[in-house]
């Protein structure tokens, strides 16, 4: 894991309830690592297929099927991230 440092803009007390602790920390000035933090490197393939076959004007099947995978090229915050998944569905319907 990359890592940087994130360091207070001068003359910021963190610890003083004075300061404007919240506004400060979020101030983009004081993230100059960030960019390289997040700097992702992945792949994702996605194929879906699916149709309908009506039996009758009213009465109809569905059917669908998917597979995703996801290739992570560089492991950051959580570690690898790669896998796969399958996801399928069958239905009937009818339309009133």
């Amino acid at each position: 894991m990359k890592s940087f440092t994130m360091s207070w803009p001068a003359g910021i007390d963190p610890t003083d309830p004075t300061t404007q602790t919240l506004t400060n920390l979020y101030d983009i000035t004081a993230m100059g690592g960030i960019v390289e933090y997040s700097d992702l490197d992945y792949e994702q393939v996605n194929v879906l297929v699916g149709g309908s076959y009506m039996f009758t004007p009213n009465f109809y099947m569905t059917a669908e099927a998917e597979f995703a995978e996801f290739t992570d090229n560089e492991e950051y915050v959580y570690g690898d991230q790669s896998g796969e998944f399958y996801r399928g569905n069958v239905g009937i319907g009818y339309n009133f």
